[in-house]
Formats: structure tokens, sequence, C-alpha cells
């Protein structure tokens, strides 16, 4: 019993720390990170970070549906329903030039859109 308490809280820890969002039924994800933080990129070494006030827009057939701006964790979670959209970053703190707009479908379960803003560190 208590071995099974121990793995139930490791679980739970390794969940806590996860750098993965948790995505709910319905529910589109777009983050929105900044990269390269290095000039020198390192196999199994992160070279991003998440955006903090990232202005994002979500369009569809050409017209804007949603948008907003990013958390701490470069996350603005939406419910956009099923269908093909568009993601803009209108703004993205850090960076210095902007991603192009990223095409995706959200589906009826959840869908996480993951836009790289250009540090233009080399």
């Amino acid at each position: 019993m208590r071995r099974h308490r121990l793995l139930v809280a490791a679980g739970l820890l390794l969940a806590a720390c996860s750098t993965e969002p948790v995505l709910g039924g319905g529910d589109t994800v777009i983050r929105v990170l900044r990269s390269p933080l290095n000039p020198v990129e390192m196999p199994g070494v992160n070279n991003s970070a998440p955006v903090e006030g990232a202005q994002v827009s979500v369009l569809r057939n050409g017209r804007a549906v949603a948008g907003g701006a990013t958390d701490a964790a470069g996350l603005l979670r939406l419910q956009l329903g099923t269908g093909t959209f568009e993601a803009r970053v209108t703004t993205c703190p850090g960076a210095i030039a902007l991603p192009a707009p990223v095409s995706f479908t959200a589906p009826l379960e959840a869908a996480l859109v993951s836009i790289e803003c250009d540090t233009g560190i080399r």
C-alpha cells in the first residue's frame, strides 16, 4: 500500500512539473515560444522559452473569431469548436520577427498549436 502511494505521489509530481499544457475537451491551446535562447543548440537541451503577453489572433475564412494574450506559460486557451483556423501572432515580446501564420484544424476533443517567434540569436 505504501509503495502504491509513493508511485501515485511520484506521478502527480511528474504531472505538475510537465511543460505540456493539460488539454480539456474542446479546448484549443495556442503555445507561443521564443527561440533560440542560445546561439549554439545542444541535443536534449531546450533552447526556447514561453512568451508572456504575446498577442494572438485566430481567423476562420479570413475573419477574426477569437484572440487574446498568452499567460506566463506562453499559453492562450480558447474554445473554437471544430473547423480549420489560422493563428497569427501580432505581438511577440523579445522577438525580432513575427512568425508566419499557422493553419490548424481544431477537433471536437482538443488541439495544441505551437508557434515560435524568432529572437535573432545566432
